[in-house]
């Protein structure tokens, strides 16, 4: 199911946001729903799309579109994680993930940012790209992204003058039998200089 599209222009003085996208059956439909927040000037659209390709395999991302350039996302590699066995193959291949733990203290010290893409086509003339959830064609219960039923973060920044503003994004993805049964976007908070996941 989705919700109204949303605007929240006024963020409140603790420099927080809301967003409340909800996806509540990912695995099972194409969902698509957009919530748009202001800040200091920046138009941020976020976009939470799902949906279900091949046998098994399951997707959801979150795309954030803007107007502004000096964009990045904050890109780290993420080994497989079992669904079933609740446990981290450290042994398996590593994919690009867009979600880090909270509690995460983000600085410039962090190297893998990668700049907001380009696209001349779209409304809004940038966007960064983070993967939520994916998992396996072989098996349902390998996947990347999210930890289910974790408080997990998306982190971004945009260069401000000779500093930094940091973003994060809180996300939950919670349990279902095979897939997520629920994908939610919550809030954001942003900081000049450097941010921690969650606080």
């Amino acid at each position: 199911s989705c919700n109204p599209n949303s605007t929240n222009l006024n963020p409140d003085p603790l420099n927080e946001f809301e967003i409340n996208l909800i996806d509540t059956n990912p695995s099972l439909q194409t969902f698509t729903d957009i919530s748009t927040v202001i800040i200091d000037n920046d138009t941020l659209e976020f976009d939470l799309k799902s949906g279900i390709s091949g046998t098994f395999q399951a997707n959801s991302v979150l795309a954030i579109r803007t107007n502004s350039s000096n964009f990045e996302s904050l890109t780290v590699l993420q080994y497989p994680q079992d669904r079933f066995l609740n446990t981290t193959d450290s042994n398996g291949v590593p994919s690009i993930s867009g979600v880090v733990n909270s509690g995460k203290f983000i600085d410039s010290t962090i190297e893998f940012w990668v700049p907001f893409l380009t696209n001349t086509v779209s409304g809004r003339k940038f966007y960064g790209v983070f993967p939520l959830y994916l998992n396996s064609d072989a098996s349902p219960a390998i996947y990347y992204g999210a930890i289910f039923g974790q408080n997990q973060y998306v982190v971004f920044r945009k260069l401000k003058g000779i500093n930094y503003q940091y973003y994060w994004v809180r996300i939950i993805c919670q349990y279902g039998v095979f897939f997520p049964e629920k994908i939610s976007v919550l809030n954001g908070k942003y900081q000049l200089n450097s941010i921690t996941t969650g606080l």
